[in-house]
C-alpha cells in the first residue's frame, strides 16, 4: 500500500508474530484498511522460533499493537506485563497492545467467532463438537458456553484435552468418540487443512452427517475440503474468513481505539484467495471488482462478469443481487446474503430458469445465463413474496413462451407495464392475491436473449 504518514512523518508499525506466518493474510487485510482509514501505519509478518523472541521485537521496534497466532497464543502470556480477565480465563492471547512500553495481552478469537456464528445460527441451547484443544479451540469453548451454548473437545492428544476440560469447564472426548456424538454444529479448530496443505481434512467424511452445521476456523482456503465434504451430505458451511475479519477489526479498535470498515477488510481478503485461485469452483479470472449494495448501479458488465457484492442485510437487496446475478454472464459471489423462506423461493425460480446458484458457506454463488430464460413449463411457486414476484414478472418476459408464476402475493402494476415490454400478463385467479401468467407475443422480431 501507498505508506501514509502524520504530519511528523511518523508511521505506527503494527505485527503478526507466529510460525508459520507465510500463509497468513493478515499484512493484506490489515494494510487495507489502514490506508481506508488515513491511518499512518503499516503492519508486518514476522516468523518466530519462540514466543519470548516476539516479545524483545516489539519492544526493540516499538510494535504498537501485534497479533499472535499458532502456536505461541498459550505460550506468550508468561511475558505480558497483564492479560485481559477474558483472554485470562481462555488460557490464551491473540492480540498484544504496547502502552508505552506496558504490554497487555486480549483475545478477540472469541469475539469474532461468536459474531460469525450468530450470523447464521442459535448458539443458546445447543450442543457444539470442537476439534483440537489450542489456543483457538479454547476461544470456541469460551465464547460457545458464555452464549449459552454446550461446548464439548474432541482432540487426538487426551492430556492436552484433560488441561482444557479442566481449566474451562467442559467436557473433553478422544476424537475417537466424534461418531458417537450428535451436535447442531462441528466447528474446526486444528490448521489441518490451512494452505498450504489443502486438501487435508481433521475428520471422515462419514461423521459428518451427524451436524446440521459445519465451521471451519480456517480462512486459506476459503473452501477447506471439510466444507466441501460437509455441504457435500447437507451440512450448513460456514467459512473462517468472517471470523478472521472480525477477529481482526477487534484487534484495530484496542489497539487505534477506531472501528475499522469491515467490509473493506473481507473483500481484501476474499479477492487475493481467489486470486490464488483458493476457490476451487470457480473459473480462472479475468476481472475481479466489487460492488457494495444497495448500489446496485455499481454492478458493471464486463467481457464476463466475476463480481463479489456485499449484500447488506435486507431480503430486497438479496433479490435484486440474484436476479441481476442471473441474468449475467459468468460467476457473482454474493457475501452475507440474507437467508429466509422468500429468498429461497426466489433462488429456486432463477434455477428454473436456467441459472446455476449454489450456497458456499456465508456466499451464494451464482452462475448467470447471459441473458438467456429457459421456460420451465410448469408453475413457478414464489409464496408471500411481492419483491420476486415484480421481479420475476419481468425476468420471465424476457423468456419465450408461458411462464405461470403463482404465491400469496401479485402486482398489478407490472401486468400494466408489460404491454410497453411486447407481452401480455393475465392474472386470471380470483381474489386479492391471483397466480400470473406471461406470455410472449408472438412477435418474430423480439428476442430473449439479451
Amino acid at each position: 500500500m501507498r505508506e501514509m504518514k502524520s504530519m511528523t512523518g511518523r508511521q505506527d508499525l503494527f505485527a503478526l508474530f507466529g510460525n508459520p506466518v507465510v500463509q497468513s493474510l493478515s499484512p493484506l487485510m490489515h494494510n487495507a484498511v489502514y490506508g481506508a482509514m488515513g491511518l499512518p501505519a503499516r503492519y508486518e509478518a514476522f516468523q518466530v522460533g519462540d514466543p519470548e523472541e516476539a516479545i524483545r521485537m516489539i519492544r526493540e521496534k516499538n510494535i504498537r499493537g501485534a497479533s499472535v497466532t499458532i502456536p505461541f497464543k498459550t505460550a506468550v502470556m508468561a511475558f505480558l506485563d497483564e492479560v485481559d480477565e477474558d483472554a485470562r480465563f481462555i488460557g490464551a492471547v491473540n492480540t498484544i497492545r504496547n502502552r508505552d512500553g506496558r504490554l497487555e495481552g486480549f483475545n478477540t478469537d472469541w469475539l469474532g467467532l461468536m459474531r460469525s456464528l450468530g450470523e447464521r445460527l442459535e448458539i443458546r441451547g445447543k450442543r457444539f463438537a470442537i476439534l483440537g484443544s489450542g489456543g483457538a479451540a479454547r476461544a470456541a469453548v469460551f465464547g460457545i458456553a458464555r452464549e449459552g451454548g454446550i461446548p464439548v473437545i474432541f482432540c487426538r492428544n487426551p492430556e492436552t484435552g484433560k488441561v482444557l476440560s479442566r481449566d474451562l469447564g467442559c467436557l473433553a472426548l478422544p476424537m475417537s468418540r466424534l461418531d458417537t456424538v450428535t451436535a447442531h454444529c462441528l466447528i474446526n479448530a486444528t490448521p489441518v487443512g490451512m494452505a498450504p496443505g489443502e486438501g487435508k481434512t481433521p475428520v471422515d467424511g462419514n461423521v459428518l452427517e451427524r451436524f446440521e452445521w459445519v465451521m471451519d476456523m480456517i480462512y486459506n482456503p476459503l473452501r477447506t475440503k471439510l466444507l466441501d465434504n460437509a455441504e457435500a451430505v447437507g451440512c450448513g458451511v460456514i467459512s473462517g474468513l468472517p471470523m478472521f475479519v472480525y477477529q481482526g477489526a477487534e484487534q484495530i479498535r484496542i489497539w487505534t481505539g477506531m472501528k475499522p470498515p469491515v467490509d473493506i477488510m473481507a473483500t481484501a481478503v476474499r479477492e487475493e484467495l481467489l486470486r490464488r485461485g483458493s476457490m476451487k469452483n470457480t473459473e480462472e479470472k479475468k476481472e475481479i471488482m466489487t460492488a457494495y449494495m444497495p448500489n446496485l448501479d455499481e454492478i458493471r458488465t464486463i467481457e464476463k462478469l466475476d463480481a463479489v457484492v456485499n449484500v447488506p442485510g435486507s431480503k430486497s437487496y438479496t433479490q435484486r443481487a440474484l436476479v441481476i446475478s442471473a441474468l449475467a454472464e459468468g460467476k457473482t459471489f454474493l457475501r452475507n446474503p440474507l437467508f429466509s423462506e422468500d429468498t429461497q423461493y426466489t433462488m429456486e425460480a432463477l434455477r428454473l430458469f436456467g441459472a446455476e446458484i449454489v450456497s458456499s458457506g456465508e456466499d451464494v454463488i451464482v452462475t448467470g445465463t447471459a441473458g438467456k430464460v429457459a421456460n420451465p413449463g410448469a408453475g413457478i411457486y414464489l409464496g408471500n413474496n411481492g419483491t420476486a414476484m415484480r421481479f420475476l414478472a419481468g425476468t420471465a418476459s424476457l423468456g419465450k413462451g408461458d411462464f405461470l408464476l403463482t404465491g400469496r402475493a401479485a402486482n398489478e402494476a407490472s401486468a400494466r407495464c408489460a404491454p410497453e415490454l411486447g407481452h401480455r400478463i393475465d392474472l386470471p385467479g380470483k381474489g386479492r392475491m391471483p397466480p400470473r401468467r406471461h406470455s410472449r407475443w408472438r412477435d418474430e422480431g423480439r428476442s430473449g436473449d439479451f
